[in-house]
C-alpha cells in the first residue's frame, strides 16, 4: 500500500464507517447520567465502550504515524480501569 492510500485509509478509519459508527452518530441522544451504568446483559459500561474505541483509534494512528511505536498490550491497555469516568472527566 503506497502512503497516499495508507493516509485515505487512516482518514476513513478515524472518520467511522469501516469498523465503527462516527462518533457523534453512536452516542447523539444518549443520556450522559447512563454513562457508567451498566445493565445486567451487557459486560461493559457505556463509559468502556466509549473510552475502548477512545484507546484503539489512538493506539491505531500512532502506528500508523511511528514505525517504532509498540501495539498497546491486549487487553489492559485497551480498556479503562473504572467504569465510570473520573471526576475530571477523564
Amino acid at each position: 500500500m503506497n502512503e497516499r492510500d495508507l493516509r485515505r485509509h487512516l482518514v476513513a478509519q478515524l472518520n467511522g464507517g469501516l469498523a465503527s459508527l462516527p462518533i457523534e452518530e453512536a452516542i447523539r441522544g444518549f443520556p450522559p447520567e447512563l454513562a457508567g451504568r451498566k445493565l445486567e446483559q451487557t459486560r461493559h459500561t457505556p463509559w468502556e465502550i466509549l473510552e475502548h474505541m477512545r484507546a484503539a483509534r489512538r493506539d491505531i494512528l500512532r502506528f500508523t504515524i511511528d514505525p517504532d511505536h509498540v501495539m498497546l498490550p491486549w487487553p489492559d491497555e485497551h480498556w479503562p480501569k473504572a467504569d465510570v469516568p473520573n471526576d475530571r472527566g477523564e
